[in-house]
């Protein structure tokens, strides 16, 4: 069970770097500068454990073809027009959704806090998860995941510092840099665990680019984005993401109350569904998949990480505006 919490928050993680993209708008879709300062561990309030997500979609290897584009992706230049990425603070309450016989996952609660803020030359995002995960035998695994990284306003450069800590002792702990040329290949320089030097395939984006895409993708009426992303959470170099994207709709976060829902209200929405393949193997099925509804502000709403044999709920309780620099 400890490797399958450990990657249970890995894919947390990656989840909640989608959906950044601050322009407003979208119609309806197919079905389906100050220098940022060097990333650190995430340092938010202690979260307290507490105890309609994406389009129903069928996603394997072999059966998938990306109508927004197959070929390799460039990180697109920022457009002043579309507005900047908005930051916000937002805290989503875990529990467990479904488990199956054989699973090893009885229970599980938790909360994840995130911070995404404006950097002028980039955006940083903070975030910090605790979970508790249980088999029903009276044995408990407490995850506490960090991270702390920036990007570039273009998508050029990234720099990321991961840090997982499972019953109190840390487990795995991921810091360096990374850069693309043109074409999406490009280098990434570790410094934990260890100093050395990884190559990125062509067509390689990270996190946010990744978000800039998606919601490109959903206001053309793309129906499917497939991108290869690296986003330094894992020893990985990269997952190949298939994204569904479903009808837009205006729906508001039913656990999500007060002003928080003012940021919301009237604004179009997508059930997005992804697909996560590991790279360089020919597995016809994904690895996990995460359904979640995507606003046109860059929020994401109420969230399911299926698993396979269990899924985890990922519930917006709460969600405020941070101020934009002066830049």
């Amino acid at each position: 069970m400890l490797r399958r919490a450990i990657a249970l928050t890995t894919i947390l993680v990656v989840l909640f770097f989608i959906g950044r993209w601050a322009f407003v708008g979208g119609e309806e879709g197919a079905s389906a500068g100050q220098a940022a300062p060097e990333p650190q561990s995430a340092a938010l309030s202690e979260p307290q454990a507490t105890s309609g997500s994406g389009a129903t979609v069928s996603t394997t290897a072999s059966n998938v073809t990306d109508t927004a584009a197959i070929a390799p992706a460039v990180p697109a230049t920022f457009d002043a027009e579309m507005g900047r990425l908005a930051g916000h603070r937002a805290i989503y309450d875990l529990k467990l959704a479904a488990s199956n016989n054989g699973s090893g996952i009885a229970a599980a609660e938790g909360r994840m806090v995130i911070e995404f803020s404006d950097t002028c030359d980039g955006y940083a995002l903070n975030q910090r998860l605790q979970m508790r995960l249980s088999d029903g035998e009276g044995a408990a695994t407490a995850t506490d995941f960090r991270v702390a990284n920036w990007e570039a306003t273009d998508g050029r450069r990234f720099r990321f510092a991961t840090r997982h800590i499972v019953n109190g002792e840390e487990d795995q702990n991921f810091e360096g840099s990374a850069e693309l040329k043109a074409d999406g290949s490009g280098i990434v320089d570790y410094v934990k665990p260890e100093a050395k030097e990884e190559t990125l395939p062509p067509g390689t984006i990270f996190p946010t680019m990744h978000t800039v895409q998606l919601i490109e993708a959903a206001r053309a009426h793309k129906p499917l984005l497939t991108r290869t992303m690296f986003d330094g959470t894992n020893e990985d170099l990269g997952s190949n993401v298939v994204g569904v994207i479903g009808r837009v709709g205006d729906v508001a976060p039913p656990g999500l109350k007060g002003k928080g829902l003012d940021l919301l209200k009237g604004l179009p929405s997508w059930p997005v569904r992804l697909a996560f393949f590991g790279t360089g193997n020919n597995e016809e099925l994904p690895e996990y998949e995460v359904g979640f509804r995507l606003y046109a502000n860059g929020i994401s709403g109420d969230i399911v990480l299926d698993y396979g044999d269990f899924s985890i709920d990922a519930v917006l309780s709460d969600i405020e505006a941070l101020p934009r620099p002066a830049c």
